[in-house]
């Protein structure tokens, strides 16, 4: 699983009266397809909204979002922004002239036949800049946060975590990947949950060369 998830270095340029500022940010993406353009593979990516985009400040500005650390990264690789859910903190991001290779793990997306409730679900993010791995148990999925209703788990995750995967391993021994972690608190972590078809993922579908299980 580790393999597949990245570091996201946000830059934005943004402009106050005559006064120019810089803003830099960090969250996680997951890679979860591969997508043919103009002859080049490329890579599509899960990631927050709010990872995505600069909420911190308003007026006139402008982002670049690039891929900083994962595995095969050898050099920040540019993403660009396919569609975004803002209802629920969703991005669908995709690499451009992506210089080498990165690695698709067989993800299911969306809960198991059996449910997630109660059910042990670990994350691996970047979590103040630094990769990391957790484990907790999933307390809610009917949380809200952020007027967003949310999966729960019991342990805490770190600035920077936003967009990590939250994986369950089913009955039949795969990985689901029922939502993206977005926000929390020092006793738990809130996770958006995805579902197969809906927002984001319904352009997902239409894009990716079916490497994704369940597609």
């Amino acid at each position: 699983m580790s393999q597949s998830i990245v570091k996201i270095e946000r830059h934005t340029t943004y402009y106050a009266g005559s006064a120019t500022g810089h803003m830099v940010n960090y969250g996680t993406g997951v890679i979860v397809g591969v997508e043919r353009v103009n002859h080049h593979q490329e890579y599509l990516l899960l990631s927050n909204e709010h990872v995505a985009k600069n909420h911190h400040i308003t007026g006139k500005r402008l982002s670049t979002l690039s891929i900083v650390a994962g595995n095969g990264v050898r050099e920040p690789i540019l993403l660009e922004t396919v569609a975004i859910d803002p209802r629920r903190d969703v991005a669908l991001l995709r690499t451009v002239n992506c210089p080498g290779n990165l690695k698709l793990p067989d993800w299911v997306l969306g809960s198991p036949p059996e449910g997630i409730r109660r059910a042990i679900a670990f994350t691996e993010g970047y979590g103040n800049g630094v990769f990391s791995t957790l484990e907790g148990e999933i307390v809610s999925t009917k949380a809200v946060d952020w007027s967003l209703k949310c999966v729960r788990i019991d342990v805490p995750v770190a600035g920077g975590q936003s967009g990590a995967p939250l994986v369950v391993i089913g009955a039949d021994r795969r990985l689901y990947l029922v939502a993206l972690v977005f926000c929390g608190t020092e006793h738990y972590t809130d996770a958006t949950p995805l579902f197969p078809g809906q927002g984001v993922l319904r352009q997902l579908t239409s894009l990716v060369d079916r490497h994704i299980a369940g597609y």
